[in-house]
């Protein structure tokens, strides 16, 4: 139970991080890079790859 519960938080601040869902009162858009600086999602794609990886992977 806590495992799904830490998913959909995970999986929600993912989305709220990307622009894809709004955390809090506003819904924003941020560019998200891995550590060696590699744009990794800009504006709202990663909705369906991180449904897939938090929810259909367990």
């Amino acid at each position: 139970m806590i495992s799904d519960l830490l998913t959909d938080t995970f999986y929600t601040l993912l989305l709220g991080l990307d622009g894809s869902a709004a955390i809090g009162n506003s819904q924003e858009s941020f560019k998200i890079y891995d550590e060696d600086n590699h744009l990794i999602s800009e504006g709202g794609d990663l909705d369906g790859l991180a449904y897939e990886y938090f929810h259909e992977n367990k």
